[in-house]
């Protein structure tokens, strides 16, 4: 073999190997990674880049029925902005940073339960523990858990000269004793594959309450609110308040008619539910109750408990 042979062989059999480290260099430089690095170091922020830096604005605990804590239950958290999968740990906690605004969609998936979904304003609830406690139907319980506070003062231990103050208590009424505390807003409750947020229940003039809620589907969906006697707003003393008109978009219902919804994947709709003939001493709605239906499913009753009129 001449010597140019052994060259042009030289050079073909080293063409793919040449190619193959390209190749190399060019996926790299595409990757997440690089390109997470090169932002960092220049200071652009990026939705799709990790910043290990920042504190979790988001603690969820996974828990059964019972409250008793669910391990190695895998979260994901659906938004603008997608971590990676989570699992909880031996206390049924999980904490994440997510970046984008406004609502994300948490969904659970746990040994022995069906898929349960969830919602959680990114805005309006950073730093607050919620509790979802699974259940076999596949609609979770979701509450906030408040930190307790901290006491600022100490009592001091009475001595033999120091008179045990008494404590002027007021003897309960049926109503001071029987009236729970109101509920922390917002409050979620899943139906099906929709996750309705109670966000607000706001008097307006004419003894009107307006309760805004917002809603997020995993899949596309047809649905439709029920306006009738069902939909109904409970005080106290057990009287109902019934619906006068429901909203969404560009869509108005009075009453005894259904408020039909189109909701696509991932999006998120208002609605907003007006009830009338609430007195004005009604100051909380003992209970708040939204009647769906969909065409393959059969009605159901979503229930938000305690919920504050401002």
């Amino acid at each position: 073999m001449t010597k140019a042979n052994r060259i042009n062989w030289t050079l073909i059999l080293g063409v793919p190997g040449a190619l193959a480290a390209l190749a190399s260099v060019f996926t790299f430089l595409i990757s997440k990674d690089f390109r997470c690095a090169v932002t960092h170091v220049v200071g652009i922020k990026s939705p799709q880049c990790a910043d290990d830096s920042m504190s979790p604005n988001i603690k969820l605990l996974v828990s059964n029925e019972s409250g008793e804590a669910i391990e190695n239950a895998k979260v994901e958290f659906i938004g603008t902005d997608n971590p990676e999968p989570r699992y909880t740990d031996s206390s049924g906690f999980v904490v994440a940073q997510i970046k984008n605004d406004g609502f994300v969609l948490v969904r659970v998936k746990a040994k022995d339960y069906p898929i349960q979904n969830t919602t959680i304003n990114v805005n309006t609830q950073q730093v607050t523990i919620r509790e979802m406690r699974l259940s076999q139907t596949g609609t979770p319980s979701v509450k906030d858990i408040n930190p307790t506070p901290t006491p600022t003062a100490s009592t001091p231990t009475p001595t033999a000269s120091t008179p045990i103050p008494i404590a002027n208590t007021p003897t309960p009424t049926a109503d001071t004793a029987t009236t729970p505390v109101p509920a922390v807003l917002p409050l979620t409750e899943v139906w099906y594959d929709v996750s309705f947020t109670l966000d607000s229940c706001t008097r307006k003039k004419s003894n009107i309450v307006s309760c805004h809620f917002s809603l997020i589907s995993t899949k596309d969906v047809q649905f439709h609110i029920s306006l009738n006697n069902l939909t109904r707003i409970v005080d106290g003393l057990n009287n109902p308040y019934y619906v006068n008109k429901a909203y969404s978009g560009k869509l108005t219902y009075g009453v005894n008619n259904n408020l039909p919804l189109d909701m696509v994947k991932n999006a998120r709709s208002n609605v907003i539910i007006d009830f009338i003939g609430v007195e004005d001493s009604v100051s909380q709605a003992f209970l708040l109750n939204v009647r769906v239906n969909e065409g393959y499913a059969s009605a159901s009753n979503l229930e938000f408990r305690n919920v504050p009129i401002q």
